[in-house]
């Protein structure tokens, strides 16, 4: 979430130079050193920059009326922008690992071909969301015919492969959306007056925005009783229990979901087989071995002896855990609606 705020402010900030105020545009590096240091998104930052620098390198016009135009910078305007997208290079590299972290970045997003595959928020776009999606998107296009809107090649241009991100990857979903919503703006505008600042009514709206928040935090935000259902649905806290009580010597399995929840609850003692930072397992080849054991593999036996796992903690349901019930090398000791345990046998 702290990515998509980064992000809307460098749009928001973007727009302001395009609107003559240079001072915006001069934000962005130290902006840049917050995002490299919160968030891997910053790459789409970057991609921001040099995507509106070359909007900014042509004139065109196309339409009848003109529908579709680029006004290409001045020559101050090339020069600031251009000097701004070399300070904010520069300013990702200002982090405790100097440019590890922007290489770490790149490598996962050209290396992380199984996560890409495994992890729902990394798969295309689908359900309700992709339904809705689509009708925005006929009507976007139903408007094009029907109303002749204007727009800026970089706008169109962005537009275009912002809608591309979510059947690409569903996180990337929000990213479209904030380009998307400020042209449905320009379009709704002409059933809108004009604003007229002496309607406005600071104390009335100030009120208005206080019983807004008000409302989420009674309504919508989640009590902790709440927060921990949620965990106690989601997690294995009868499991955990039980290893603090009887400690599973040696090695044990675990899903990738769980394994942060481990961490924390069973200290460095316990060494867990795997957690959600994937991508240091599938650079090692341990992440592709993990997802085998799980899907329970024909060489699921050879990798339990591989990794020398004297337990398993894993989904009842699971079927793996069906395999390990079966199994007369394995012997369950510890179940509920969530998890369970099996210890291999001693010979």
């Amino acid at each position: 979430m702290f990515g998509y705020i980064f992000l809307f402010l460098t749009l928001i900030l973007i727009e302001h130079f395009r609107r003559g105020r240079v001072w915006a545009l001069w934000l962005l590096p130290p902006l840049f050193v917050l995002w490299v240091n919160t968030h891997g998104s910053f790459v789409i930052g970057l991609f921001l920059l040099g995507f509106y620098w070359a909007a900014g390198m042509v004139r065109f016009q196309a339409g009848d009326p003109v529908g579709l135009e680029a006004e290409p910078w001045t020559r101050r305007q090339r020069l600031d922008f251009e000097l701004v997208m070399l300070f904010s290079v520069l300013a990702v590299a200002v982090t405790p690992y100097g440019t590890r972290l922007v290489g770490y970045t790149v490598h996962m997003l050209l290396d992380s071909k199984l996560q890409m595959s495994r992890i729902q928020e990394y798969l295309p776009l689908g359900g309700l969301r992709l339904k809705i999606l689509l009708v925005l998107i006929l009507a976007f296009l139903v408007a094009q015919v029907v109303l002749r809107p204007k727009y800026r090649l970089d706008d169109l241009g962005l537009l275009l492969v912002t809608l591309y991100g979510p059947f690409v990857h569903e996180r990337l979903l929000l990213f479209s959306i904030a380009v998307f919503t400020p042209l449905l703006a320009m379009l709704l505008a002409r059933w809108v007056p004009k604003y007229d600042q002496a309607k406005d009514k600071y104390l009335l709206n100030a009120i208005l925005m206080v019983m807004a928040a008000v409302l989420v935090w009674v309504k919508i935000f989640p009590s902790r009783q709440d927060l921990q259902k949620a965990v106690d649905a989601a997690f294995p806290q009868g499991a955990v229990e039980y290893l603090q009580r009887h400690p599973v010597p040696g090695r044990m399995y675990n899903p990738d979901f769980w394994g942060a929840y481990l961490i924390r609850n069973l200290g460095r003692e316990h060494k867990i087989f795997i957690d959600g930072n994937a991508q240091p397992f599938e650079d090692a080849g341990v992440y592709s071995d993990y997802l085998r054991i799980g899907d329970l593999d024909r060489d699921t036996p050879l990798l339990l002896r591989k990794y020398r796992l004297d337990a398993c903690l894993t989904q009842h349901w699971g079927a793996l855990a069906t395999y390990l019930s079966a199994s007369p090398d394995w012997e369950q000791v510890y179940q509920d609606n969530l998890a369970v345990i099996f210890v291999r046998k001693k010979q």
